[in-house]
């Protein structure tokens, strides 16, 4: 395969262009499984939830709703796995992105004397808002090479952190109705 820089600039923003919408995709895809795991995730727990309250002390059928909770522990950890795979192929594809648009020189768009002047100029003078965190900027000043930046723009992503913790409360939920469980049977 030729070298990027061997391209046309044509070439170059069609595939700028494809990066942008499969990166759009798979953050979709993303927030997709993570809406879809965390309502199937609820949806278990309360119908375990729900058992519990019925059950009597000392009914051996509670232990049945062992399974609830067990089915949690695996549904969120498959849950993340999934969520992570996607969320870094939208990290690899960002940055494919942020790369193209360096080498087009469209990564910050400024203005052009037939167009008239934005009413607020961004920080890099152009028309384009670029909200970074500050640990974002810094991983791509600093980044050896793409692939390096990938594993630490996975690695800092706010977005996944949350999908981390929102698993990790259902995991919680899950050992305390177990631990309900086996109580009630023990009672």
């Amino acid at each position: 395969m030729d070298p990027p820089q061997a391209w046309g600039r044509p070439d170059l923003n069609d595939l700028r262009k494809e990066y942008r919408e499969y990166s759009q995709r798979s953050l979709d895809k993303c927030f997709s499984y993570l809406n879809f795991y965390v309502g199937l995730l609820a949806a278990l727990l309360a119908a375990t939830l729900t058992g519990l309250l019925q059950a009597q002390p000392g009914d051996p059928r509670a232990l049945l709703l062992l399974t609830g909770p067990a089915a949690a522990l695996v549904l969120a950890r498959l849950g993340y796995q999934t969520f992570y795979v996607f969320y870094r192929r939208y990290v690899e594809s960002w940055v494919t992105e942020i790369n193209l648009q360096a080498m087009l020189g469209t990564e910050h768009a400024g203005e052009r004397d037939s167009i008239g002047r934005p009413t607020v100029q961004s920080q890099s003078g152009g028309w384009i808002a670029r909200g970074e965190r500050t640990e974002v900027k810094k991983a791509i000043r600093s980044a050896a090479n793409a692939e390096s930046l990938v594993d630490e723009l996975t690695r800092l992503g706010v977005t996944r952190h949350y999908a981390k913790r929102t698993f990790l409360v259902f995991v919680v939920i899950a050992v305390l109705l177990a631990t309900v469980s086996v109580v009630i049977v023990s009672s």
